[in-house]
């Protein structure tokens, strides 16, 4: 698993962000306020895959301009194991 930021030309985050959700080995895609603009996590068997991915694919997506790929060989806490806390939810 790797965690990608990605740099964009402004006025192209957003399809930049779209076209991220298009691959089958992206689990997450947001868009973010901050060094970088658009953040995504790459699943795959190994870093060579993980490299090839992010140089051969990511980097070759029109408007992106810069990528930053940090490797996650542990978590912890996962999305899926996170609940909307109970103060934070609105009752209808």
């Amino acid at each position: 698993m790797a965690d990608v930021w990605l740099v964009c030309e402004a006025d192209a985050i957003q399809e930049v962000a779209q076209k991220m959700t298009t691959f089958e080995n992206v689990s997450y895609v947001a868009c973010s306020i901050g060094e970088t603009d658009v953040s995504v996590q790459v699943l795959a068997h190994d870093t060579v895959e993980v490299y090839r991915f992010v140089t051969e694919v990511i980097g070759k997506v029109p408007g992106v301009r810069k990528t930053t790929t940090s490797i996650v060989p542990l978590v912890f806490k996962d999305v899926y194991q996170w609940k909307i806390p109970s103060e934070l939810v609105e009752d209808n």
